[in-house]
Formats: structure tokens, C-alpha cells, sequence
């Protein structure tokens, strides 16, 4: 029989580098041990990808939640919704006449309640959107292994958990826009792996994988990026996902549309929290990266390489158009 709550992962385009595979071999002793885990780290690291592909490795059927400010704990664990109406008539002996009518609520199993009690592994995606007090529910799943629906008016009060039920959290940084604090008492009951920037053979695999860029373009994309994000300093927002969206939109433009416009429109699209003083400054960064990028395609150097041409004049005393003060303070356009 099929089951609703099941999520089918398919992930045919995962690439497992060094980097990935290192956290996934840590994450899977962790779960088998029987504790549960939480990816954490900022935006476009891959971190509900990893959790995918983690809980597909378990061999288990997966539960997907993603959490919200929206969420209840009736969206967990279930809860008592419509109603089961039997009606009997009896009327086996002549002149005697007996109508019995008994009126129930019906009682759906939330996605909590059919991961525990079937053993399946459930992903907690973004579990720091929902209130703190909604994920109460997993104290007790994950310490004594057992789930309580004490006042929500199911027969079975407390449910045992399954043996093999795993869970798979993944986290944004609180400073995000959205995201509650997670209660000491659930941090103490998981282990936190947080996730930093992929390195780059991985960031290169990963466009190559997503967007069928050939390698050479890739990583020449992928280093142009780096040294934007490093100049745009704390605050920026360029993260592997953005060279997937820039490779897939250059490889389906099949040049009908420049270089320069295709970074330009993405990039600022995703630091949209910058001033419009420090876009203006991100957009003369772009054009000279962009430039700076075709320079060391042309004299076939690796990227990055000087070969002695200059690709542009910073004025005496500043590094890229970037003051002195902006380096000083630590963050290239962004104060």
C-alpha cells in the first residue's frame, strides 16, 4: 500500500566529492548511533541536498518536513479532523425495533507520527522557522523514544518509537530573516556538523553536474565568483548556487546574451540587501572580473594567472576601486 507521508528522493545529479563525503560518512555514524543530526550553515551550501542524500543512504523510507512560522503541532504528530458517523438497525424480531447511532472523530496521522511509529527517516528541513514550542514533540521522541499525543484525543497516549527511526535537521543562521532560536533542551539531544563554503573542486563539480558546463568554462566561472565575493566582503550573498544559475543561463543563451549582463542581473538580484551606493560599486566589480576573466582565457593561463596584462587602474592607495577605510573595516563594498 502506498504511503502519503512516504517523499521519494531521487538525486540523480549528487555529486560526492571529498568534501561531501566526509560529512556524509560523520553524519551516517552519527545516525546509526542513534542520534540525530543538524546541518547547519548559511544559504547554497547544499545542505538539504546533503540531508537527502544522508537519509537515502540509510536505506530507509524518508519523511520530508519543512518548517515555518505556520506550522502546529497538529502538523507533526496529527490530529482529530472530520467525523466517522455508524449507523446500526435491528429489527430481527418481529415488533422489536432497535437503532444504535454512535458519532467519532477521525483521527489523521501527522508526518511525525508515521516516521516514529514506522521506522522511516524523517528530514527537519529549516526546523529553526518553526516556533521553538512546536518542536517540543521531539524531546521526548528523541531522548526516551517515545512519542506523547497527551491531550490531542487519540486513543493511544504515548507511542513507542521505532528502532530504526533517524532524524535529519538542517538550519539556516539565526541572523536570517525568519528563524526562531532552537531550545537548549533539543540542542542538548542532537549533534550540530555546520557547514562551511564547499571548496572549489567540489563548487566546480557541482555547476559542472547541475548545468553540463564544460570544466574549462567552470572553473573559470567559479574563480571569477570567489574573487567577487571576496571583494564584496562580509554581507555578500554569492554562494554555489549562484554559479549553478549563471552556468545553466550561459549554457541555454548559447551567447545570445553577454556575459556580463547574465552576472550582473543574478548576482544583484541576490545581494539586494546592499545599498544602492555599494551595487553600483558591485556592478563596476562584475565588469572587471568579467574582463579580467577574459583576458586570462584568451592568453590560456589558468584563471587568476597574471600575464602581466592590466585589466584595470586603481587609483594609488585602494585595491579594486575599494578605499582603504572599506579594507580597514573589514568588508570590501559593505560597511
Amino acid at each position: 500500500m502506498i504511503d502519503n507521508h512516504v517523499f521519494e528522493v531521487k538525486m540523480p545529479d549528487f555529486v560526492e566529492t571529498e568534501y561531501f563525503k566526509n560529512i556524509k560518512d560523520k553524519a551516517i555514524a552519527y545516525l546509526k548511533a542513534g542520534i540525530a543530526i543538524n546541518f547547519s550553515g548559511p544559504s547554497g551550501i547544499g545542505k538539504t541536498s546533503l540531508a537527502l542524500y544522508v537519509a537515502r543512504g540509510l536505506g530507509r523510507p524518508v519523511v520530508f518536513i519543512h518548517g515555518n512560522e505556520e506550522m502546529m503541532g497538529s502538523d507533526l504528530i496529527g490530529g482529530n479532523f472530520g467525523y466517522h458517523k455508524r449507523k446500526m438497525v435491528d429489527n430481527f424480531v418481529h415488533n422489536v425495533y432497535l437503532l444504535e447511532e454512535d458519532l467519532e472523530q477521525r483521527w489523521a496521522e501527522g508526518r511525525l507520527t508515521a516516521a516514529c511509529t514506522k521506522g522511516y527517516t524523517l528530514v527537519y528541513d529549516e526546523y529553526t522557522r518553526s516556533r521553538p514550542e512546536v518542536n517540543n514533540f521531539l524531546l521526548s521522541v528523541l531522548e526516551e523514544r517515545m512519542l506523547s499525543l497527551t491531550g490531542h484525543q487519540k486513543k493511544g497516549q504515548y507511542l513507542e518509537v521505532h528502532p530504526e527511526f533517524r532524524v535529519i535537521f538542517t538550519s539556516n543562521p539565526r541572523e536570517y530573516a525568519g528563524v526562531h532560536k532552537s531550545q537548549l533542551a533539543l540542542d542538548d539531544r542532537i549533534i550540530t556538523m555546520d557547514m562551511l563554503e564547499m571548496d572549489r573542486d567540489t563548487k566546480i563539480a557541482v555547476t559542472i553536474a547541475q548545468s553540463g558546463m564544460e570544466e574549462t568554462q567552470a572553473a573559470q566561472l567559479v574563480d571569477t565568483l570567489q574573487r567577487i565575493k571576496e571583494k564584496i566582503g562580509e554581507g555578500g550573498n554569492i554562494s554555489v548556487r549562484s554559479c549553478i544559475k549563471i552556468a545553466r543561463i550561459l549554457q541555454k543563451a548559447g551567447g545570445s546574451v553577454s556575459h556580463q549582463d547574465v552576472y550582473a542581473d543574478v548576482l544583484l538580484s541576490e545581494n539586494r540587501s546592499l545599498l544602492s551606493a555599494k551595487s553600483s560599486k558591485l556592478t563596476d566589480l562584475i565588469a572587471r572580473e568579467i574582463s579580467r576573466a577574459e583576458v586570462d582565457s584568451n592568453s590560456r593561463l589558468p584563471v587568476g594567472a597574471d600575464d602581466g596584462t592590466s585589466v584595470e587602474q586603481p587609483v594609488e592607495g585602494t585595491t579594486d576601486g575599494i578605499t582603504p577605510a572599506d579594507e580597514k573595516s573589514g568588508g570590501g563594498l559593505v560597511d
